[in-house]
């Protein structure tokens, strides 16, 4: 995996979106225009050559297109410091009007160096030398910014380690209210998002020909994944809580922010999905995409709940890793966000009643040590000892080291990923209204971008939850069983035993917070979906067992506390 210091600039002078076939998008915009810019080779020896920053301006030069962008692209050689100037101030500025977007993406190295004690952050053009002069700054940028000000919103989008920018940190909004996208593109917007701050240093390979961050975004934008109410409407909130968990990792942390000059506005891409069918047409069909034990169970009817000798709170010991599960005695609860656990997002609800059947759960995440002890290899980013989490592996991964173990023991259940309903459950202390694992302090509960220094940390230093489970609204996300779908909740029949959601849809669950990641996402009812092929240093997992199990347990006098 080769670091760089790669900056995806893209600065979107938003006013519209052309030549769409949404009347009411091409009401809000007119004419929009692109200049995107990638560099893998640098002459300068100082700064190595790049292995995706082209390719992804390419790809990020053919969504353009589709939106109906006018596209100028300057690949390697061609983008020059003079070239990239001369068509921000001689082309596009001489050509945006007052309705018009203007989008300029560049990928490559980005520099920051201190002066005065103030960081100054730069992009490095093709022909950038050991000098900072010949490299073009953040104010001069921002110059740039202002000569092409007749449009209404501006955004930048850098995947760098960067320093120096005149950005205040901003937390997006909520999209779900009326006429949010009508007020949204009638207010001025100065929008920012950064994959990586001073100090931190920008992962170049990523998923497939990309880097992390614009895999992210190409998923965000190119397949509607951040399309999250599914109005047709990609907002930059939208655009933002897709990528900024699953670009995250040991060694950048995104983050959105705002330049001067915002004024509430808000970027809007079409989605290439358009506006998705209400749910009421297919709500019928729900049962289909769920794999349920309760499918004959009249709805008013609660399930019966296997019984068990087991005690909420009994421990069982794996032997092979050394891995403690919890015993989590079944029931029923009301699964998905209210009041007490606000704020809620339209893809958290609506709470419904959902039955479970009793479940062993690895008391911590998954650890590097346990980890080796299956696989014989250490795959995390923060590699830094046996009980720091396992991470940056992907669903795929997680399913592997599971059917390894299970391989190795005599045991008649196997070990699996939590379901998404067992991981809430648990979660939420069997159903009770936690905001957060354990209470509603998350500091003493869990590792989040407030107090974890930007890194992961051993398991079970924070408080546990009324289970005696530790680290579920921090450290590192986990993966579940499910595919990730939008309305998964409203697609889910009443008063249903041990759901599974399998539908169609690309994605896989994730749940809980990480130590990149706000306290919003530490929630015990948040939930977000990644590809299953994709790492992140965010994301890691812990195991359950559904079955019964007679042997190993742990006596009171040996438990752990």
């Amino acid at each position: 995996m080769m670091i760089r210091f790669l900056f995806f600039f893209i600065t979107i002078l938003l006013v519209g979106i052309v030549h769409t076939t949404n009347a009411e998008m091409t009401a809000f915009y007119e004419n929009s225009y692109a200049l995107v810019i990638g560099i893998d080779i640098y002459p300068e020896p100082k700064f190595k050559n790049l292995k995706s920053a082209v390719a992804d301006a390419i790809s990020v030069t053919t969504f353009l297109k589709d939106q109906g962008f006018n596209v100028i692209t300057l690949l390697n050689e061609k983008a020059t410091r003079v070239s990239i100037l001369a068509e921000m101030q001689n082309n596009l500025a001489r050509r945006v009007q007052k309705n018009d977007r203007v989008l300029v993406f560049f990928a490559g190295h980005g520099f920051t160096e201190s002066l005065s004690g103030k960081d100054y952050g730069y992009i490095v053009p093709y022909d950038g030398n050991t000098s900072s002069a010949s490299y073009l700054s953040m104010e001069e940028i921002q110059a740039q910014s202002e000569k092409m000000g007749f449009a209404k919103h501006q955004l930048f989008i850098m995947d760098c380690c960067f320093g120096g920018l005149l950005a205040t940190r901003d937390i997006p909004g909520q999209t779900n209210i009326p006429n949010y996208i009508k007020d949204v593109t009638s207010r001025p917007a100065r929008q920012i998002l950064t994959a990586g701050g001073t100090n931190q240093r920008v992962v170049d390979s990523g998923s497939g020909e990309h880097s992390i961050f614009t895999a992210s975004l190409l998923e965000a934008l190119e397949q509607s994944q951040a399309d999250q109410n599914r109005d047709g409407y990609i907002t930059f909130s939208e655009m933002c809580s897709y990528v900024v968990p699953r670009a995250t990792n040991v060694y950048q942390t995104p983050g959105p922010g705002v330049l001067p000059g915002h004024g509430q506005g808000e970027f809007v891409f079409q989605s290439p999905k358009g506006a998705q069918k209400p749910i009421q047409e297919f709500i019928s069909n729900a049962s289909e995409s769920f794999r349920s034990e309760s499918s004959n169970v009249p709805q008013k009817k609660r399930p019966i709940i296997k019984k068990s000798n087991h005690k909420t709170g009994d421990l069982f010991k794996e032997p092979l890793t050394g891995m403690e599960l919890v015993w989590i005695s079944g029931g029923c609860f009301m699964m998905g966000c209210d009041d007490w656990a606000a704020p809620c997002e339209e893809f958290e609800k609506p709470v419904h009643e959902v039955s479970l059947d009793g479940f062993w759960m690895g008391k911590t995440e998954v650890t590097q040590g346990q980890w080796k002890a299956v696989m014989k290899d250490n795959p995390a980013a923060n590699d830094s000892g046996d009980t720091y989490p396992v991470e940056l592996i992907s669903w795929t991964q997680a399913l592997d080291f599971i059917d390894r173990l299970n391989n190795q023991q005599n045991e008649k259940s196997p070990y699996e990923l939590p379901t998404e309903a067992q991981w809430e459950y648990a979660c939420r202390s069997q159903g009770k209204q936690e905001k957060f694992s354990g209470g509603n302090q998350p500091h003493t509960l869990a590792w989040y971008n407030s107090n974890s220094k930007n890194m992961t940390h051993p398991v079970a230093k924070k408080k546990s939850n009324n289970l005696n489970l530790l680290d579920m609204s921090g450290n590192v996300q986990e993966w579940c069983q499910d595919v990730y779908a939008f309305d998964a909740y409203k697609r889910t029949k009443p008063m249903t035993l041990n759901p599974v959601y399998q539908g169609s849809e690309p994605g896989r669950v994730v749940r809980g917070g990480g130590w990149g990641l706000t306290q919003k996402y530490c929630r015990c009812v948040s939930r977000q979906g990644m590809q299953p092929e994709m790492q992140s240093g965010l994301v890691g997992f812990r195991v359950v067992k559904r079955e019964l199990i007679n042997n190993n347990l742990l006596d009171k006098q040996t438990r752990s506390k």
